[in-house]
């Protein structure tokens, strides 16, 4: 079984191996298990993959044998951007909880091991905090009238949540501005791939330290119209929060804020990820959550406006100067 590894805290696993069903070796199986795990392998959804270990004993060995690998294979499959999102994702604690959610912040301890069964947890977890996320943004309405598809919405929070994972959560590579590029780029340096975009790097941490799976949600880059969704669902984003909790902060702000620095606390919010937007969307007190959970610090320590929006502003501009005859505009409603 292939287990993954971890590397600078980030999930590694080579998402190339999950396309050849004979590239994990198991000594000592009979032909009959190496045609069901064959079998298994080729399920094209988590659902389908379920349905098929279900189907006799043996099918519920072989998948037993291999959970985890056969999931993050399935997953690679069905959408690339979710399956980086989860290899860039670490077990904590079960998610959801205020363990969990303390953790969003970049902590100092011992990597937990990535088992079949956290694996699945985090990312059901995940899948529902997206689908609550596009309940919150847009209406069908909004979608229909702009013609905006909601797998190319969904991609682009997904891919705006493993940004923040692996340059916000306090991890101090908001200015990373080469491991940013290259990871819009689809990671073809790091990952020691050929690819049309790529970038050189002197003194980039993340691109030193990079794990495999880096930057394959975007496949080989990604293209203008991809990259404008995500800035235009991280506008969405900054302005559904500050909406939530603008009327309290001018009231009684968070300790050692000022009632006019909602947008600079909003920004800092939004680097810990999807997790910290949904919680305090779904919240009655945002503002006493985000101080329990330790969501404040002090405007000193809050990195400089700008995060992902200047990433995606000079991966655009790169775009454009590839490509100077592209008019490609992308609206979405305000």
């Amino acid at each position: 079984m292939q287990e993954p590894c971890l590397v600078n805290g980030f999930n590694s696993l080579e998402p190339v191996s999950y396309d050849n069903p004979d590239a994990t070796s198991h000594c000592g199986w009979t032909t009959k298990d190496r045609i069901v795990l064959r079998t298994l392998k080729a399920a094209p959804s988590l659902e389908v993959l379920f349905d098929l270990k279900d189907t006799n004993t043996t099918f519920n060995n072989v998948y037993e044998n291999n959970a985890l690998s056969l999931m993050q294979g399935t997953l690679w499959k069905m959408s690339p951007p979710l399956w980086e999102l989860r290899e860039m994702g670490i077990p904590w604690a079960t998610p959801g909880t205020e363990n969990y959610l303390h953790r969003l912040p970049v902590i100092d301890e011992q990597t937990p091991t990535v088992t079949a069964e956290n694996y699945l947890c985090h990312y059901e977890y995940e899948i529902c905090v997206l689908a609550r996320l596009i309940g919150h943004l847009f209406s069908y309405k909004n979608l229909h009238e702009n013609g905006m598809a909601i797998s190319a919405i969904h991609d682009a929070l997904v891919r705006i949540w493993t940004f923040c994972r692996i340059f916000g959560c306090g991890k101090y590579h908001q200015a990373d501005w080469e491991g940013q590029q290259e990871w819009l780029a689809g990671g073809v340096r790091a990952n020691g791939l050929t690819g049309s975009f790529s970038f050189g790097w002197e003194s980039s941490e993340v691109l030193a330290l990079a794990p495999e799976g880096f930057g394959r949600g975007n496949s080989s880059g990604l293209s203008i119209r991809q990259t404008k969704i995500m800035q235009s669902v991280w506008r969405r984003l900054q302005q559904r929060l500050r909406h939530k909790v603008e009327q309290d902060f001018a009231i009684r702000p968070p300790r050692g804020w000022n009632s006019g620095d909602v947008d600079t606390w909003v920004s800092y919010i939004l680097t810990l990820g999807l997790a910290a937007v949904d919680c305090l969307l779904l919240s009655n007190n945002p503002l006493q959550e985000a101080e329990d959970l330790g969501w404040v610090p002090t405007p000193a320590a809050i990195p400089p406006a700008g995060f992902l929006q200047d990433a995606c502003t000079r991966w655009l501009n790169h775009l454009l100067v590839r490509q100077p005859s592209v008019r490609h505009r992308v609206s979405l409603p305000s």
